[in-house]
């Protein structure tokens, strides 16, 4: 049986591009198996994270444009408020 890949740590811990850890190293068919959720394109979640508001909004602000703000409940949540 191969050896499934060693993640590097900025990969296992938080949302990511997938752009980032293909230039880190990471195959692309380990980024699209089980060991990582996709909620945008070209987004990753490491599958070990909460399927959380907090988690998803982290991955959505790496693809949103720059001026995109969250407010109301949402910003509130994630200011812990």
């Amino acid at each position: 049986m191969p050896r499934r890949p060693v993640i590097p740590e900025p990969f296992r811990s938080r949302p990511f591009r997938v752009r980032d850890a293909t230039l880190a190293g990471v195959p692309v068919d380990v980024l699209d198996g089980p060991r990582f959720r996709r909620p945008f394109h070209g987004v990753r979640i490491p599958s070990a994270l909460p399927d959380s508001m907090v988690t998803t909004c982290q991955a959505a602000r790496l693809v949103l444009p720059g001026e995109v703000a969250f407010s109301h409940e949402t910003a509130a949540l994630l200011c812990d408020l």
